[in-house]
């Protein structure tokens, strides 16, 4: 009889956008951890659909925005982030933003 054994996990992808000021808990059942696939804090011409009106036709994004959510929420179970220009910085003053992440459970 021969038997195969296979090592699987359940992965879990998110993708989260989170208008500027407001906060959201990124949070992986069980034993899983967070792992931050990708982030933008910023504005992006293409994505205006997910903001509030701005008066300027831009796109910017914060440098540190993939380091500063890894910082704050890779290998952990769960984690708080805020869009916010005190987080992030502000990549492009008088243009409301928004934070971007996608992350997975495994």
């Amino acid at each position: 009889m021969n038997c195969l054994l296979f090592n699987t996990k359940v992965i879990f992808d998110a993708d989260i956008i989170l208008c500027e000021e407001k906060s959201v808990t990124l949070t992986c059942s069980g034993a899983k951890k967070i792992q931050i696939n990708w982030a933008m804090y910023g504005e992006d011409q293409d994505a205006r659909h997910f903001t509030k009106t701005n008066t300027k036709t831009v796109r910017c994004h914060a440098e540190n925005a993939m380091e500063t959510v890894q910082n704050l929420c890779e290998n952990r179970s769960s984690c708080e982030l805020k869009a916010s220009n005190a987080v992030f910085g502000d990549p492009c003053q008088g243009v409301y933003k928004y934070l971007h992440v996608k992350y997975t459970c495994f």
